[in-house]
């Protein structure tokens, strides 16, 4: 049981290394300029939410040629088959609601809003929703590029433009998680503090009354 527990141990540790390094990888291509002026706290927000995104992009990889067969399926199968058919109702046209309701919330949603305690949540939330937008805008970028081969550059940089905007506003955004709690918490504090220092108007004011009040 002990050696069981044990090589559990070592392989949990191993793959975390694994993890670590993808992060490493994956934050030097896009987020260099904010690990360099991220602090001890907001490193390790920023790490949790890499996990995120590389999840997401590993998604995005495996779908890629899932995508392109589901365009190209009507081209190369015989007009009477099922995928045939199924597929050749699948226009790009049919994700435009989705990217633009998906991509005005994923834009709009902050972590701000989020108690501290619900961060791990918050970024779990965020991991889906953020893979229904980039699935999407991808799956609409392929079907674009199959239609019409010499737009794969332009497109590629509106791709690679949204992505990288869409990654590192929502890496910012997450330093930002408890932010209203704070405010909150720190405004009673500063109205107690204000109350007190009026004194009996100050006890007045608290319970409804206007100051000189009987």
């Amino acid at each position: 049981m002990v050696f069981i527990t044990t090589q559990l141990t070592k392989e949990k540790q191993t793959m975390s290394h694994i993890v670590n390094i993808f992060v490493r990888i994956y934050q030097f291509i896009f987020l260099r300029d904010i690990v360099k002026l991220a602090n001890e706290e907001q490193m390790a927000a920023t790490n949790k939410n890499t996990v995120k995104h590389l999840k997401v992009l590993i998604v995005m990889l495996l779908m890629a040629p899932v995508m392109a067969f589901l365009k190209l399926a009507p081209v190369l199968l015989s007009e009477h088959s099922f995928v045939h058919v199924f597929c050749g109702q699948i226009h790009p046209t049919n994700l435009t609601a989705v990217i633009m309701v998906l991509g005005t919330a994923w834009f709009m949603v902050s972590f701000g809003a989020v108690p501290k305690a619900l961060e791990n949540v918050a970024v779990s939330i965020t991991m889906w929703m953020f893979m229904g937008f980039i699935l999407s805008l991808e799956w609409l970028f392929i079907f674009m590029v199959i239609d019409s081969p010499g737009s794969l550059l332009p497109l590629f940089i509106v791709f690679w433009a949204i992505y990288i905007a869409a990654v590192k506003y929502d890496t910012m955004d997450i330093f930002k998680a408890g932010l209203d709690e704070a405010q909150l918490r720190f405004t009673r504090l500063g109205r107690m503090i204000f109350l007190k220092a009026l004194g009996d108007k100050g006890r007045e004011i608290e319970e409804g009354k206007e100051p000189g009040e009987e």
